[in-house]
């Protein structure tokens, strides 16, 4: 059994730049095999790459879990399964320390010793309230024991699909939906700001890289209009639908 898979998405043209720098930081500081779900054009060095169409937004980030199980039984063959966001970098070694005999979940920076937040509507299957939270964690890098990982994985993708049958849209999309499990689930090990830092330290492992443009929540179980959701719609009750 291979130790470890890195998953990483990229899709959308104003994506593929960031394609290039996040490879290489992690073929230079993260020793995984690494997985790419894109609609690159080019073939890329790794271990695996899967074409998939880009959905717009939100479902590209939404539906992610989908996408990861597409290729469970290339998953399943590793120890460690994680999962990174093409807008991050990684930029000292990652090493035995991410590690843990079941859910690796990292603190999301802007919420550090706060509630963050989480979708608190409760028509969601992410709803969490508030007076329950007590962390809040970041879906730009988690991961786990391989078994772990695609359960959780498969949970979530459940939950999110009870969500669409309802045209319900969670505030932050999947991270709305990694809370609630991990609410539920509390994580075996959690890293702190070294491994998605908005400033790079002595100590930092991984970078978040700006964009440039704000992640819009979802407002009241529906997406707000978004430039990036060209070639999709979100219907009248907030649910999203495929590009046409």
């Amino acid at each position: 059994m291979a130790p470890t898979a890195l998953v990483i998405i990229c899709t959308g043209e104003d994506y593929w730049k960031y394609l290039a720098p996040a490879l290489d930081s992690a073929r230079r500081f993260f020793p995984a095999d690494v997985l790419l779900f894109t609609d690159h054009p080019s073939t890329q060095d790794v271990a695996r790459q899967v074409h998939v169409p880009h959905e717009g937004w939100p479902a590209v980030t939404l539906m992610r879990f989908h996408t990861m199980l597409k290729e469970r039984s290339w998953l399943s063959a590793h120890e460690h399964i994680f999962y990174l966001d093409i807008d991050m970098r990684v930029v000292g070694p990652i090493g035995d320390e991410i590690f843990s005999q079941g859910i690796t979940a990292c603190l999301h920076v802007a919420f550090m010793g706060r509630k963050g937040t989480p979708e608190v509507d409760p028509r969601s299957t992410a709803c969490v309230s508030l007076q329950d939270i007590r962390q809040y964690f970041t879906g730009c890098f988690y991961g786990g024991e391989s078994k772990s990982f695609l359960e959780m994985a498969e949970e979530l993708r459940e939950s999110i699909d009870v969500d669409n049958s309802q045209g319900f849209i969670a505030r932050w999309h999947d991270e709305s939906h990694l809370n609630r499990f991990l609410h539920d689930h509390p994580p075996a090990k959690i890293l702190g700001e070294p491994y998605n830092a908005w400033t790079q330290r002595a100590d930092t492992r991984i970078l978040r890289i700006d964009k440039g443009t704000l992640d819009r929540p979802a407002v009241g179980g529906k997406q707000p209009y978004d430039a990036r959701n060209a070639g999709t719609q979100s219907g009248p009750s907030g649910s999203v639908a495929k590009p046409r």
